[in-house]
């Protein structure tokens, strides 16, 4: 038999079911929602807890359906009441496969498809093992009904949903940001030191599920509250660890849209509630596991929110609050929909293509979401691919290929095989074939061909050149500054002046008992040699009286021992001041010999070893001001040995460090420590402790640097 012949075999969808007289099960319920302005309706199915939403012309035509009209009276039915909206038969036989496919609709037979025109509406579900295969990190596992004990819950939790609770929360929401932005610090020392010990990742294996849990049955009780059934929980294996979860999607079938986002966002609330308590508790408790478990508890009720619950990029709780919020249901599929679209329409030129912009304003949406969502899932996946390959290398690699899959190849195999028949139909194939090799071209030349900037910045402590110390010379007060705080000075130059009381006096006096006992001794020489004699030695004792007296006039003048730059400690303090012999009041450094040592932590040491180019550097003191070096040396061997306790966080730097070491020097990971010699710059340039670096380095495609970040990953577990 000929393909023709079996072609004329199969009749036309449409006519398979035109004649047919379908209709809606009794647990079908419809109901109506305002979005923008315009009407859509939820079609709901009580027993299964699936839910589709239309259009109008779509429910009038499923009102049509009462066993007694076909399908296609019931079309011209609707098509005579709503002619502007009518659809294409197409999409009727999608929305009734779809409905009887979710058991909603019965009397409708299956419908022998003639091509791939209708394998999108008539399409089985995949199985649960293969939908686990598809989300691995999310696998669902439903175990109780937990209607009939929530319904008993939420009228005795009503004092939860009152004023005066949500006004509590509010204020312990305040009162925990404000400790966190204060203990910031503490905050990341924590982290670093405690967060991934074992003992730590033990107790997250306790506290995360019933944290989870305590978010679900704030979905529930909050449903409930306005009348909607909850009939599913289970466990959700989230990243291998078992989570509770609710499935309170009944209440997308309310009709005020604050009914909706408060369910919706009730989980978040609740854990934005619970880790404000347990950061607040973690502040006033002593070192220990409770405190260790408040930590925990305070960290994923915020970075959940943050990333995950809270973020509508993310189909979690936040995207159906933000839905809600600007009216546009679906954002996410619609989203995706629409830049489909617009590569069909203007990209392939397709003609005839169906956009799903149904209201005013959502183009914009539709087009900024679609792909801030994209990357923002690109970037979460890997994310927690990387993560996983650094501590279990072989799975990690394997769930990156397969994230690669998923997030790559899979949704362009569908896209292309679903436009596959209007690029036959409409003789596109040609075109289609230009734009996906330019695409792939622009793909690989991105990726591999255009060198992009890169660079590493680390944080240094300055350490300067050889210095002299100015003491004093002697006891007195200061007088004069000569030379000031900042100042270039050369060897020998008067730097301040002291002032001694009654030191002049007795200089004068020294000097004129001095003079008289030589003359008293030119006239005895002549007189009486004997008493000529005695008066030597008293000559003798005034003359080292008088020297003693005149080295200490001298050393009232402070001088320079070496040329370079004068560095007064306190120089406002100092008029007036006295002082004692050998008291520091400070030095003259050489600023020739400034250098910087850096610490820079080992996935970014090959770059800064291999590839840079040039140094800048941004002093503390002058930080909008940058310093260029081309001099960078390394010193020998890896350490945990920090130069300066400035660079670990236990004192703001970025390198985690032990939080046992007192001293704040003891890393938790082996840095690598470089020296960046900077030029000659004024004193007050190196006023600040610290200086932040960018090593700038050779100009690489972004896939080389992954290929090679991924070489030297591959190292270093094989040498470990």
């Amino acid at each position: 038999m000929d393909t023709v012949a079996v072609s004329e075999m199969v009749q036309d969808p449409w006519q398979q079911i035109a004649d047919t007289r379908p209709f809606l099960h009794n647990h079908v319920r419809i109901f109506e929602h305002q979005y923008r302005h315009a009407t859509w309706y939820v079609i709901s199915n009580s027993l299964a807890a699936s839910y589709f939403r239309c259009d109008e012309f779509s429910k009038l035509f499923l009102e049509q359906l009462n066993s007694v009209k076909t399908v296609g009276e019931a079309f011209d039915a609707a098509r005579v009441q709503l002619p502007d909206l009518a659809p294409d038969t197409a999409e009727i036989i999608r929305l009734l496969a779809a409905l009887r496919e979710a058991d909603m609709l019965a009397g409708l037979p299956e419908v022998e498809e003639q091509g791939a025109a209708t394998s999108a509406g008539t399409a089985k579900k995949p199985s649960p093992w293969l939908q686990a295969m598809l989300r691995p990190l999310a696998v669902k596992i439903p175990l109780v009904d937990p209607d009939k004990w929530l319904g008993w819950l939420a009228p005795r939790s009503k004092a939860v949903f009152g004023v005066p609770a949500i006004a509590l929360a509010c204020v312990l929401a305040v009162w925990a940001s404000l400790l966190a932005m204060s203990r910031w610090p503490e905050l990341v020392v924590h982290f670093e030191s405690r967060f991934m010990d074992w003992g730590n990742v033990l107790l997250l294996w306790f506290i995360y599920p019933l944290l989870k849990g305590a978010h679900e049955l704030g979905h529930g009780l909050v449903a409930r509250r306005w009348g909607a059934e909850v009939h599913e929980m289970g466990l959700m294996f989230l990243v291998l660890m078992p989570v509770p979860y609710v499935d309170a999607s009944s209440s997308s079938t309310f009709a005020n849209k604050y009914q909706r986002m408060a369910v919706a966002a009730a989980g978040i609330v609740v854990e934005l509630l619970l880790s404000s308590i347990a950061l607040i508790a973690w502040v006033w408790l002593e070192p220990g596991t409770l405190r260790d478990a408040m930590f925990n508890v305070a960290f994923i009720g915020g970075i959940s929110t943050l990333l995950f619950n809270g973020n509508p990029l993310l189909r979690f709780d936040g995207y159906y609050v933000f839905c809600d919020a600007i009216e546009i249901p679906n954002l996410g599929t619609r989203s995706n929909q629409y830049l489909a679209y617009l590569f069909k329409r203007y990209a392939v030129g397709i003609s005839g293509a169906k956009t799903p912009v149904s209201s005013r304003g959502e183009r914009r949406w539709f087009i900024s979401y679609g792909i801030a969502a994209f990357i923002y899932r690109l970037f979460i996946s890997f994310t927690i691919a990387l993560y996983i390959v650094g501590k279990f290398f072989i799975f990690g690699i394997v769930l990156t290929v397969w994230m690669l899959f998923l997030q790559f190849v899979m949704p362009l195999i569908k896209g292309l095989k679903k436009i596959a028949p209007e690029v036959a139909a409409q003789a596109k194939s040609t075109r289609m074939k230009a734009v996906c090799a330019g695409i792939a071209a622009s793909v690989y030349l991105l990726f591999f061909v255009i060198p992009l900037p890169h660079s590493t910045h680390v944080a240094g402590v300055i350490e300067l050149g050889d210095r002299a110390p100015v003491r004093s010379g002697a006891d007195g007060f200061i007088a004069h500054i000569i030379a000031h705080d900042g100042q270039k000075v050369s060897e020998g130059d008067i730097l301040l002046k002291l002032e001694e009381p009654g030191l002049q006096s007795r200089l004068q006096l020294a000097k004129a008992r001095l003079y008289e006992l030589k003359v008293r001794h030119q006239s005895l020489l002549v007189a009486d040699l004997n008493a000529a004699a005695q008066v030597v030695d008293e000559i003798r004792g005034a003359r080292a009286e008088y020297e003693d007296l005149e080295r200490q006039s001298r050393s009232l003048e402070i001088k320079a021992q070496r040329d370079g730059w004068l560095s007064l400690g306190s120089a406002a303090d100092l008029p007036g001041r006295f002082v004692k012999q050998g008291d520091l009041l400070g030095h003259v450094v050489d600023l020739r010999q400034v250098r910087v040592r850096v610490a820079v932590e080992q996935n970014d040491v090959d770059d800064v070893r291999r590839h840079t180019k040039r140094v800048e550097a941004r002093l503390q003191s002058q930080p909008f001001k940058s310093v260029a070096s081309n001099s960078v040396s390394e010193v020998p061997m890896a350490t945990n040995a920090l130069p300066s306790p400035l660079l670990g966080s236990k004192y703001g730097g970025r390198i985690p460090v032990d939080a046992r070491d007192e001293q704040g020097l003891k890393a938790i990971y082996e840095v690598f420590q470089f020296d960046v010699e900077l030029p000659a710059l004024s004193q007050d340039a190196y006023l600040g402790k610290l200086a932040e670096l960018r090593f700038v380095h050779t100009e690489q495609a972004v896939g080389i640097r992954l290929w090679r970040h991924l070489q030297l990953l591959l190292t270093r577990q094989l040498a470990g």
